[in-house]
């Protein structure tokens, strides 16, 4: 995992990205700087008790499209390549390949759920529509 990490003004001065609680982008920041170079992070409840963030807060940053949960509880920064880009020597693959292998990724570098998972199982839905889904939205 880097140590260092970055954050796009394109990302950051948006309205979606302004509008949102002061405390919800606190801990935006706070778990860009714990991701992976794929942009999971594992482990958010703790930075969540470290600065006082509220369930509120992580789950306005999954319905505002920002972050995407999986049904393992692991997440990934939406945006993590549109802010971050790494040299092909530094980089390091995700441990979290399952997950990693249902995103895809816009023209603009964001990731998406290709489809969604049951929400009986956490294995991904092989008979869901072909449309991607974004935020929250992916239970069916």
């Amino acid at each position: 995992m880097a140590t260092k990490r970055m954050y796009s003004t394109n990302v950051i001065d948006s309205d979606e990205f302004l509008n949102l609680p002061m405390s919800a982008q606190y801990l935006y920041f706070h778990l860009g700087m714990k991701t992976d170079d794929d942009g999971f992070v594992l482990g958010t409840r703790r930075v969540m008790k470290y600065i006082d963030a509220s369930e509120e807060d992580l789950n306005t940053l999954i319905r505002k499209g920002f972050l995407i949960e999986f049904p393992s509880k692991v997440y990934v920064m939406t945006h993590f390549h549109v802010n971050n880009t790494l040299k092909n020597d530094r980089y390091h693959p995700t441990i979290y390949q399952d997950e990693y292998s249902h995103l895809g990724r816009t023209k603009n570098n964001e990731y998406y759920l290709v489809r969604p998972f049951s929400a009986d199982e956490n294995e991904y839905d092989s008979e869901a529509d072909e449309e991607p889904c974004y935020g929250g939205d992916w239970y069916t």
